[in-house]
């Protein structure tokens, strides 16, 4: 009887702490069918964490047509580019990534990369499986600035829109709150002090 005590009391503290939800996550996200004016295409992956709302493990491969003088394909990657601020907001919804002769070993001096992404939704709202367009630049300069791949050199600069695409959410890896591991950890310890205190009581018998 005190065994299946033990087991109920253990058990039932495990599932008070894994009914805990875990809002915070690290969102794995892949680029489909990504197009560039003038002809081009965008391939990648890459990781939002929604709680430091950053990007991190991108791998994101452009090849577009308009940028002309700009060593293509290039490939923005934490060894050749930086994720940098963008110059949109809210967070989940941008993300830039700049690259330089200091970052990369294909950019000359004089030369800079600059890769906006703009999203229809919000990244942290999205459930695996789930969908959002990217947002196409359709008019330059205005309000509705979207999507789009640059190309700096000698100052002057050239610009390839993002005319289609969408990102996919492959994977969702939840991050336990640390209520959540208090109470696994607390329900654990009380297990075994209990189970030790059982063995002490059959001994003194």
């Amino acid at each position: 009887m005190k065994k299946v005590t033990l087991g109920l009391m253990t058990g039932i503290g495990l599932m008070a702490a894994a009914a805990s939800p875990a809002q915070a996550a690290f969102f794995d996200l892949s680029i489909q069918n990504g197009l560039s004016s003038g002809g081009g295409t965008m391939t990648g992956t890459f990781t939002y964490d929604s709680i430091s709302k950053t990007y991190s493990n991108f791998n994101i491969t452009v090849d577009p047509d308009a940028l002309s003088k700009a060593p293509n394909p290039f490939t923005y990657s934490p060894s050749s580019s930086n994720s940098v601020t963008a110059p949109f907001s809210p967070p989940e919804q941008n993300f830039r990534a700049s690259a330089s002769s200091a970052t990369s070993g294909v950019l000359e001096s004089d030369e800079f990369r600059n890769l906006l992404l703009r999203f229809d939704a919000a990244l942290d709202s999205l459930a695996i499986g789930d969908e959002t367009n990217l947002v196409v630049n359709l008019t330059p300069g205005s309000a509705a600035f979207g999507s789009n791949d640059t190309f700096i050199e000698n100052g002057v600069e050239q610009t390839a829109s993002v005319t289609g695409g969408l990102v996919r959410v492959e994977n969702i890896r939840p991050v336990p709150e640390p209520l959540t591991i208090l109470g696994a950890g607390t329900a654990i310890g009380f297990g075994t002090a209990f189970k030790k205190k059982l063995g002490k009581n059959k001994k003194n018998k």
